[in-house]
């Protein structure tokens, strides 16, 4: 389903995208008794700057537009005014901010701050969103739960942190809880479909977790450079299959050069590719649509990493980025997308860069052109691409919360609410408008925000996998995959058993 419903996108793709939004967006509604007095809303919102508008025509024919209403099944219960709280999480690398209590005149700070205000309104409800430093929150939220207090409603927390809320029992899978209807489009198919371990859904993401869009991967690459080369455009290889790690490399090895004539390779010199060695295998290796971790027939999740398409595309990734030098090996490291990256992107010493959505804010005032991109295909066998989100901060229910119909009717509505307005907000504003320089980008975006998928390996797994064995070896330049792996299998295998053993008493 697309979402950027908006004039960067050409009015051919424009149509198809609004004839699918037609299709996915007709919402039902019906009234359920319970979890405080409810009234007899029939809520359906009149058209205005909450519909989606979906266009009924070409782009020549002057065809009226068609307002579809995408209404939640969520009775408007009055709560008498009582408090909901969040828990939520500070942490610089995505936004944390879901209760806005002022207009400020920033677009994403006014939209979410629309939400707060419908929301209080239409159920009578004060929302209250309280802050914990990332790396502190699983201790205040465990130490709560193991005292049996009802403080908080729901938490929100990394997936490394959420894991073992579930995996402890401590926590209320969504798909447990009233109001809760997971086929609606405000929550994220594709992604939500990688969260599932025995058909049960212990997490979710809907359009209200901005932060998971904020933690999606994405290759950003210097227009001008791509023209000064001669270089193919990458925006035609990807929409005729072509993008793969041959055609990056190809394009990085014109880059590629020792400027300072010195014998080495440092900041003042011009490299194919910078990104933090974390994040260069797993960018490239599910990008080819392979995952550390997936789910077998019934389910249940098992180790990846022995596959022969997996290994193949893993020696590759090796190949193009340290073979060649192409890779910034030695730059300094300060965050997930590094300054020093972002610095040697604006400057023009780097023909790609590794970002993160929430990142390309960064790179507002610079002046040179740059597209976005997926990564590439592993070969040009492979059917379809495959865009990244490195880790996602779910939503949490803890077992001490004692009102799971409240809790389930205002996520619910706070999710629908959120597609309707706030996301594409996101879209439209943050990635399009501010940021993105062209109309292919947006294009290149659509094939994304369509294309998402989660690698628990990548994700629920990163400490022990990613930011563990992976990430060393890819630093050291290190290839002994094998006897790496082996190290490091039962470890592994134990973490798996958890999930797979709690996953079965359900």
């Amino acid at each position: 389903m697309n979402i950027f419903a908006n004039r960067l996108i050409r009015p051919g793709m424009m149509i198809l995208l609004c004839a699918a939004m037609l299709l996915l967006s007709l919402g039902c509604q019906s009234e359920h008794d319970g979890g405080g007095e409810a009234v007899t809303p029939a809520h359906a919102e009149t058209p205005g700057s909450d519909a989606i508008n979906a266009g009924n025509g070409d782009n020549n024919g002057g065809t009226p537009e068609e307002t579809v209403i995408i209404a939640d099944n969520v009775p408007d219960f009055n709560f008498g005014g009582a408090d909901f709280v969040i828990g939520g999480i500070e942490n610089p690398n995505f936004s944390t901010v879901h209760v806005v209590e002022e207009l400020t005149g920033e677009l994403m700070n006014d939209a979410i701050y629309a939400r707060t205000i419908y929301i209080e309104e239409r159920f009578n409800v004060n929302l209250v969103e309280f802050f914990v430093w990332d790396s502190y929150a699983p201790g205040r939220w465990t130490r709560e739960v193991n005292a049996g207090d009802f403080t908080f409603h729901m938490y929100t927390m990394r997936i490394d942190h959420a894991l073992p809320f579930w995996l402890n029992g401590t926590m209320i899978p969504w798909d447990a809880i009233p109001y809760i209807d997971l086929e609606q489009p405000w929550w994220n198919q594709s992604i939500n479909e990688f969260l599932t371990i025995n058909d049960a859904q212990p997490m979710v993401i809907g359009a209200f977790n901005i932060s998971t869009y904020d933690l999606a991967f994405a290759l950003l690459f210097n227009q001008q450079i791509v023209a000064d080369l001669n270089l193919p455009v990458p925006y035609g290889l990807v929409r005729d299959g072509t993008w793969t790690m041959d055609a990056m490399l190809g394009m990085m090895r014109e880059f590629t050069q020792d400027v300072t004539g010195d014998g080495t390779m440092g900041e003042n010199d011009h490299f194919g590719y910078v990104a933090h060695p974390k994040m260069v295998v797993p960018n490239f290796t599910i990008g080819a649509g392979e995952f550390m971790i997936r789910k077998d027939a019934q389910d249940l999740p098992y180790l990846a990493m022995t596959g022969e398409r997996f290994l193949r595309a893993w020696e590759r990734v090796y190949e193009m980025m340290w073979d060649g030098g192409h890779w910034w090996s030695n730059m300094p490291l300060d965050a997930d997308v590094p300054s020093a990256g972002i610095n040697m992107f604006q400057e023009g010493r780097a023909l790609f860069m590794d970002t993160s959505f929430f990142e390309i804010e960064r790179l507002r005032a610079m002046e040179t052109d740059f597209g976005i991109l997926p990564y590439p295909k592993l070969d040009t066998y492979q059917e379809r691409f495959y865009a990244r989100i490195s880790y996602y901060v779910p939503t949490i229910v803890p077992i001490t919360n004692t009102q799971l119909e409240k809790t389930g009717a205002l996520f619910e509505a706070l999710n629908a609410k959120s597609y309707r307005t706030v996301l594409p907000t996101y879209l439209d504003t943050i990635l399009m408008v501010r940021n993105i320089r062209d109309e292919e980008s947006a294009e290149m975006l659509d094939l994304m925000f369509n294309s998402f998928v989660v690698d628990i390996g990548d994700t629920s797994m990163c400490v022990i996998i990613r930011d563990s064995f992976v990430a060393q070896m890819f630093s050291a330049n290190d290839r002994r995959f094998v006897s790496t792996l082996e190290r490091n299998e039962r470890r592994i295998q134990r973490e798996l058993d958890r999930m797979i053993e709690r996953a079965l008493e359900h």
